[in-house]
């Protein structure tokens, strides 16, 4: 698929005709003008499985895991932007766990991983660097803390802010240490001006095909 910027990621697949975080979800979106699709996962202690992020929740004890039904009705070259959901309990399982589900079911796949945990980005450096990762940050104080601490030991590819911290010195300073940005949630026009103005390699967003719509008017 031809690269143009921003990219455009359909968040847990979009809003559509399929419930979110669902493989008939992914399977649309992939069909919507995106290049890539964000993908809610959690892992499960118990089955010692990653799970989408609402199917561990409903149908915890279903045979068939959806997320590798989700996986495979994505296109190749569409890129998995795959969030981990965990709290700090023993992210060094959870970073070796999906070392192994990314040699067993990603390998040769697109893929980004990010979170809102940067304990857990530490240690899947730790368990297997080239997997490229992204930083999730939501408020003033986790930019804070990013900025400062925690980037320099997650060495984040990717540093994904919400919408409302942009600015032009945050994008100063991930340009500065060779990070790639985006921003969260892009759902109207308004937003899209305002990524175009700051220049971001990636926008997430509900409604990918209008945006698409809106990016080839430029």
């Amino acid at each position: 698929m031809e690269q143009v910027r921003p990219k455009i990621v359909a968040h847990r697949g979009g809003k559509g005709p399929h419930p979110e975080n669902t493989p008939d979800a992914y399977g649309h979106a992939s069909q919507q003008g995106c290049e890539a699709v964000e993908m809610d996962i959690r892992y499960n202690y118990l089955r010692r499985r990653f799970f989408l992020a609402h199917d561990i929740i409903h149908h915890p004890q279903r045979r068939k895991n959806f997320l590798e039904i989700a996986i495979e009705k994505v296109p190749e070259d569409v890129q998995l932007v795959l969030e981990i959901k965990t709290m700090s309990i023993l992210p060094g399982v959870v970073a070796r766990a999906f070392d192994r589900f990314y040699k067993k079911h990603l390998d040769g796949r697109d893929v980004l991983v990010i979170s809102f945990n940067p304990i857990v980005l530490m240690f899947l450096r730790a368990v297997n660097y080239k997997i490229p990762r992204g930083i999730l940050c939501g408020s003033l104080l986790s930019v804070i803390l990013h900025n400062w601490f925690l980037w320099r030991m997650v060495d984040a590819h990717w540093y994904m802010i919400n919408k409302r911290l942009l600015s032009n010195r945050f994008m100063l300073w991930t340009r500065q240490r060779g990070m790639m940005t985006a921003i969260y949630l892009v759902n109207s026009v308004k937003s899209w001006k305002k990524a175009l103005s700051f220049d971001v390699d990636m926008v997430i967003t509900d409604y990918p095909k209008k945006i698409a719509k809106l990016r080839s008017e430029l």
